[in-house]
């Protein structure tokens, strides 16, 4: 037993000498052989003065294509090989012997390359082109162009592949962007909130842009809609909406133009929209001059009415609701408003609730000390902004309750019907966050949701509604009020004038009047005290009686 176990042990042991031998072996063979393709070999026996292809030996081959797959890209590969290759002038010329043979006319040749490969014991060995070939696994083409590099001493590029198009395209993508540039488009006045997008009007379309970029130029600047799309979507333009709440004057006057036959009056009917249109753009730009060293620009608009409560509720729903209302003083850029709310069983929405807003956002509202001139913005809704009690708030305003630096208030309207105002843009930030909730109860959760976007002041604990209409015991109304498009009011010696007139920009020779009535001063009307109004305002019997069913 002990024999036959000693026999196994010793075959065993024979056998795993002999498989370490083979490993040896075949890491011995791995080691000295050559990657794939390196076993071919041309039949070279140059071994003189210029050539000693003979010197290089199998694992010298291998050693050369590892230096030179190592590489992981083209580039760094002819960076290796080109260290190899030295390229000098010609010092004698002759002709090549292929075009003599050929019957043409011989060529000089351009320079003389020198190829150097290194071995694996540190030497250079300079063989013929044919045996460079060999050893490196490159094509003639490729040899003879990293030639031309190594000689004209650029750096080496990639020039496979890449975009070999585009550059053609250059003028034409540039006529594009020119056209889309020079379009002319609006904000948009649904979107409600301030961006560099620029809306072009719903009749036109991609398509329709292309055809009139191809028609005004000529066929070799001509585009396809595949490229003229790519260039459009580089640019923030997008196409109006169909307008809902549009100016009834523009959709009268454009329907006149299209039905009407005369020529003559056709022209007048183009010529009064187009002078609406300018009195309209003249507004806007005068509400978005920047204001200047001594002047604050404010808008002041009333939100959509909000319904209370808001519930998904199909009973709810349907029935009569009671309004909440948010009033809106903003700055020019929008970015501090104050809202000033109250409910429909507390108050109406009126001239008196604006005024009496407007008085007390002033009198809390900190004016720098440089400030001369108050602007005021506001839409024409003759029962809300556009009368004679916020005439009077304002008088009141500038000599009771503004420092005696402010000179002058002067309130704008604009054209009816174009009254796209900075309070909009707050109303729609306020908007996006109220559709996110599914049901508003109370009207705290209400002005939670008006806090994150701005300062909000309570009716009763923050302001109070003032009987502003019994400031007309003091001031007289001012007539024509309908037709004027500013309003300025000025405080001259202690004494406050006012001046209306009908064009934005081109000023009335009139005269500044005081409101003052007969026998009032300004000394007895900074006397006078508007009272409080009690926040008690009726309610229709049918949203009592159907708000009682619930």
């Amino acid at each position: 037993m002990d024999c036959e176990i000693s026999v196994r042990e010793g075959s065993r042991g024979q056998r795993k000498k002999k498989l370490n031998e083979n490993k040896r072996e075949q890491a011995e063979k791995k080691r000295y052989s050559a990657p794939a393709g390196s076993k071919v070999f041309i039949g070279c026996n140059h071994n003189n003065k210029r050539f000693l292809c003979t010197k290089i030996r199998p694992y010298d081959a291998v050693f050369i294509r590892e230096k030179i797959f190592k590489c992981q890209n083209k580039v760094t590969q002819d960076s290796k090989i080109a260290g190899w290759i030295q390229v000098m002038d010609i010092k004698k010329s002759r002709p090549r012997i292929s075009t003599a043979i050929q019957g043409k006319k011989p060529k000089p040749h351009a320079f003389h390359v020198v190829y150097s490969v290194p071995t694996k014991h540190g030497k250079t060995v300079n063989v013929c082109k044919k045996f460079f070939m060999t050893l490196t696994c490159m094509k003639n083409s490729r040899v003879n162009k990293l030639c031309k590099v190594v000689k004209s001493g650029e750096d080496i590029k990639e020039n496979r592949g890449g975009d070999r198009i585009s550059h053609k395209t250059t003028e034409k993508k540039a006529m594009v962007r020119e056209f889309l540039g020079n379009l002319k488009g609006s904000e948009s006045h649904y979107n409600r909130k301030k961006s560099k997008r620029i809306y072009l009007n719903c009749d036109l379309s991609q398509n329709k842009l292309r055809k009139a970029y191809n028609n005004s130029v000529t066929d070799q600047f001509k585009v396809t809609r595949t490229m003229f799309q790519r260039i459009f979507s580089q640019f923030n333009i997008g196409f109006k909406s169909p307008a809902s709440d549009v100016c009834t004057f523009c959709n009268k006057i454009t329907f006149q133009i299209k039905t009407e036959k005369n020529s003559d009056e056709r022209s007048k009917l183009m010529m009064e929209k187009r002078v609406h249109t300018l009195r309209a753009k003249t507004f806007y730009d005068l509400l978005k001059l920047p204001d200047d060293d001594d002047t604050l620009t404010f808008c002041f608009d009333l939100q959509q009415v909000q319904p209370l409560p808001k519930t998904a509720i199909q009973e709810a729903f349907y029935s009569r609701q009671i309004s909440f209302y948010a009033f809106c003083v903003v700055d020019q850029q929008s970015k501090r408003p104050v809202f000033y709310t109250w409910t429909e069983d507390q108050a109406g929405r009126g001239s008196v609730e604006f005024s009496s807003a407007l008085i007390d956002f002033f009198k809390t509202y900190i004016i720098p000390q440089n400030k001369k001139n108050i602007r005021l913005f506001c839409d024409g809704c003759g029962g809300q902004n556009k009368n004679n009690i916020v005439v009077h708030s304002l008088i009141d305003l500038l000599y009771k309750h503004l420092r005696s630096s402010i000179e002058n208030i002067t309130l704008f309207f604009p054209v009816r019907g174009q009254s796209f105002l900075p309070a909009d843009r707050v109303f729609g930030r306020t908007e996006r966050k109220l559709r996110k909730k599914v049901s508003i109860n109370t009207v705290e959760e209400y002005r939670a949701v008006y806090a994150t976007v701005g300062t909000v002041k309570h009716s009763g604990p923050d302001w109070m509604i003032k009987d502003v209409k019994s400031l007309s015991q003091n001031f007289k109304n001012n007539v024509g009020i309908k037709d004027l498009k500013k309003i300025i009011i000025t405080k001259i010696n202690n004494h406050v004038k006012v001046t209306g007139q009908m064009y934005y920009r081109f000023e009335e020779e009139k005269t500044p009047t005081t409101l003052f009535k007969k026998g009032i001063t300004s000394t007895s009307a900074q006397r006078f005290l508007m009272e409080s109004l009690p926040l008690e305002h009726p309610i229709q019997e049918a949203k009592k009686k159907m708000w009682t069913h619930f």
